[in-house]
């Protein structure tokens, strides 16, 4: 199901009781540094800055809840640091101070409690003594150290004068935050890319740690960005912030769309800070209320189309347009662009979404919110503060951006085309703009009309996204994960997955008749026999029957003879399947031959009756009719035309009437469709047709007609064959209304909220998008449906273009 708001306020709620449960020491009132900690004895070290953000997270969850419970540890939590600080609020580290200021500043706003006022004041009058002229100006990182200049000593800077300036209204600090954001920027931002550099004349030799590489100075970069454009209106922030939250999110987050592994100490606490300042961001740069920018004309981001100040855009963007390309940052076009503040909302939120749903499921420790370094993976023993507060930030955060869900997108142009949207390396590109389309085009309800063309723009984007993120140019074939690198134990070689790849490649040559096709198709051929021990027999005879139908298509789609040979080949082994064990019908496998279902029947009966009306074989239509009269006699209900699975499995001549599939429906009244094809009588439709209002009534949710979540591996295939047969019963009964009902919904529902916008993925639940790993076989399903409303919409069946 669909993580909603209350799920994610949830989990938010649990790691910030494990927070107390696990690291709160009431001796020092204080956090312990990690956990366990027997005594308080792991507590040698002050760590100052860690307990700054303590305090911001206490701030997030009593501005969430209203909790006094948190106003209150809050409280304690003053008290401690001031204790354990010799009673000042000062230290010898520019950045950590501005944390902390940052922090008691938060506290007076959400508290009204004066102490918080005066410290965030206190603090800020030392913070300014860190500017110097030692290369140029900015502030410094250590008050032993003027000379060496870092982002974390000053983005953090710009984002608390920025918001003094908003609270008490001093031009004196929006004066301050202008001229650090403005030595910052020039200093330690790539003019091209935007990516933000960690610091300078560290050595004292005025070099840039350009290797130095973290989420954290790209998160406060992003932040000091957001703050001045609240302040001051002037896009030209926002362009700023847009550029490099982009560049953070192509350079740093992996395949998956992850945050990486920083490691513990201070690091720990990096990931949580980025994604603090990116919500914080796209709430702003997307719209809403009181986060509007203030000098704005009453209009935010999205909603404005001045252009940048010439001088403004040479300076920033002069030269950009390759790096975007290259590096898969936003041009400026794109990013001033009247939908680009609602399309970085919704890929934000996805984003942030995305990593907290990874770390929720893969991520948390003995069973509890308890966070390591690496998102992804349990933390080890002890955890330490600083990943447990970056891992609550994380899901803050994530209710922060409104629980990463997608958003109507009035930005849209005349086109349909959606907001504009980049790729970034990492990050699809491809699917967050079907993301977005999806959120402009399909609004609440499920009958929404969409613009002519979408689906087949959504069917290249999938087929797209399923060859780049699943192929294998090791082995020809595609991968059975995304990522690659996931791999069970022992698990097999799921030849049929393959043949499912051709089918839907075959799909799309028929849509577009692209080259392209034709040569994914004879790779896969090749490399798949290669990969089958240089054979295309196997021990299944249901594969075997889904391998011979793709070449049958592929033929026919083609006019290559290899195709049709490949066909008829399998189709001679096939026929081996039919023995009298049960009263005939065609066995499961070679090494089974009692057990008889219907996965290895009526694709049999598919095949047969097609081979028939290609080449006109009479043999071939009575293969067809007897393969059908035994499935339909054996295995349907007479009463209702359901499907069962198959008979005398364990050797006891039972029924496996509780395996009920999407499948066995698909492929039963796929093979009632073909023989009505092949012989013009209407019984073979009537019963296609009985069966899909069987399976309809059975299987589909009765509110919204979804289909089930039948799960993964093999049943990840299910769903998408049964779509490709109703289409089919489709094509020769269009007044099959229930029909058509069903695959406009789920195909709704599949691009509305199924799909994940940094993988372009979708998962067994058409209605939820997935947490990774996704199996190739999950995968094909919604590419399957996908290619069918777009044969639909290209065929201009009734009600196609509401889907």
């Amino acid at each position: 199901m669909p993580i909603d708001e209350k799920e994610r306020a949830r989990r938010a709620d649990e790691a910030q009781r494990l927070l107390e449960e696990r690291f709160w020491n009431e001796s020092i009132s204080m956090y312990d540094i990690e956990t366990p900690c027997p005594n308080g004895d792991c507590n040698t070290i002050f760590h100052y800055w860690w307990m700054a953000h303590a305090a911001d997270v206490l701030i997030d969850g009593y501005e969430r809840t209203g909790d006094e419970f948190y106003k209150m540890r809050l409280g304690k939590l003053y008290e401690g640091v001031l204790a354990r600080n010799d009673g000042v609020w000062s230290n010898e580290l520019y950045d950590d101070m501005e944390w902390m200021a940052l922090a008691w500043l938060r506290a007076y706003q959400s508290t009204g409690e004066p102490r918080y006022r005066s410290a965030a004041l206190e603090l800020w009058a030392d913070i300014r003594t860190g500017w110097n002229e030692t290369m140029g100006g900015g502030i410094a990182w250590h008050k032993r150290q003027p000379g060496y200049k870092n982002t974390p000593a000053n983005a953090p800077a710009v984002i608390l004068a920025a918001r003094l300036h908003r609270a008490f209204g001093s031009a004196d600090d929006l004066d301050w935050a202008r001229r650090i954001y403005d030595w910052l920027k020039a200093n330690l931002v790539d003019p091209v890319t935007g990516f933000v550099w960690d610091g300078m004349n560290r050595l004292g030799d005025g070099q840039i740690d350009k290797d130095w590489e973290f989420t954290y100075c790209q998160g406060v970069f992003v932040g000091a960005a957001a703050e001045l454009y609240r302040c001051t209106g002037e896009e030209l922030y926002a362009l700023d912030a847009v550029r490099t939250l982009e560049a953070a999110r192509a350079r740093l987050a992996d395949e998956e769309g992850m945050l990486p592994d920083e490691g513990g100490g201070d690091a720990g606490l990096f990931k949580g800070i980025l994604a603090r300042y990116a919500a914080e961001a796209a709430r702003l740069l997307g719209g809403g209320g009181a986060d509007r920018p203030e000098r704005a004309g009453g209009q935010d981001f999205e909603g404005r189309r001045s252009a940048v100040r010439a001088s403004e855009s040479s300076q920033s963007t002069n030269g950009s347009a390759a790096g975007s390309a290259a590096e898969g940052t936003a041009s400026a076009e794109e990013a001033r662009g009247p939908s680009a503040g609602g399309a970085l909302k919704v890929r934000t939120a996805h984003w942030l979404a995305h990593n907290a749903d990874v770390l929720w499921a893969r991520g948390r420790g003995e069973g509890a919110a308890l966070f390591g370094p690496d998102w992804r993976r349990e933390p080890e023993s002890p955890v330490q503060l600083c990943t447990q507060l970056s891992g609550v930030m994380l899901l803050e955060s994530a209710v922060r951006s409104e629980g990463g869900k997608p958003e109507t997108d009035s930005g849209a142009d005349e086109s349909g085309a959606g907001p504009s949207v980049v790729r970034t390396g990492a990050n699809l590109g491809a699917a967050e703009s079907a993301a977005a389309d999806n959120a402009g085009a399909a609004d609440s309800s499920p009958d929404s009309p969409v613009r002519s063309g979408i689906w087949n723009e959504r069917a290249e984007r999938f087929q797209k996204i399923l060859y780049e993120r699943y192929h294998n140019p090791a082995t020809g074939i595609l991968n059975q994960w995304f990522p690659g690198s996931h791999k069970t134990e022992n698990e097999p070689f799921y030849y049929w997955w393959q043949a499912h790849v051709l089918d839907v490649f075959v799909d799309a040559l028929e849509r577009t008749g692209e080259a392209k096709y034709a040569e994914r198709i004879e790779d896969l051929a090749v490399h798949l026999r290669r990969s089958n021990g240089d054979t295309y027999l196997h021990n299944y005879y249901d594969d075997m029957e889904w391998l011979a139908l793709a070449f049958l298509r592929a033929y026919q789609a083609t006019g290559k003879d290899a195709y049709k040979q490949h066909a008829l080949e399998l189709w001679a082994d096939i026929r081996t399947a039919w023995n009298d064990n049960c009263g005939g019908g065609m066995a499961w496998k070679k090494d089974q031959l009692d057990y008889k279902n219907t996965p290895a029947n009526a694709p049999a009966a598919i095949l047969a009756a097609r081979l028939y009306r290609e080449f006109g074989d009479a043999e071939d239509l009575e293969w067809a009719k007897r393969i059908y009269a035994w499935n339909r006699d054996n295995l349907v209900d007479p009463q209702t035309g359901f499907v069962w699975d198959g008979l005398n499995r364990l050797g006891d001549g039972r029924i496996d009437k509780d395996w009920e599939f999407t499948y066995c429906q698909g492929v039963f009244l796929g093979a009632g469709v073909e023989l009505y094809r092949c012989t013009g009588d209407s019984v073979y439709l009537e019963e296609a047709r009985r069966t899909a209002s069987a399976c309809i009534e059975r299987l589909c949710d009765p509110a919204s007609l979804k289909l089930p979540d039948e799960g993964i591996d093999d049943t990840g295939l299910f769903k998408g064959i049964l779509v490709r047969y109703l289409l089919l019963l489709l094509e020769e009964a269009p007044d099959h209304g229930q029909v058509l009902e069903v695959l406009n919904r789920n195909g709704a529902l599949l691009w509305r909220q199924g799909i994940d916008p940094y993988t372009g993925l979708c998962a067994p639940d058409w209605a939820a998008t997935p947490v990774l790993p996704v199996q190739l076989s999950v995968q094909l399903s919604g590419v399957m449906l996908t290619e069918a409303a777009a044969r639909l919409e290209r065929r201009k069946v009734p009600a196609a273009s509401n889907v």
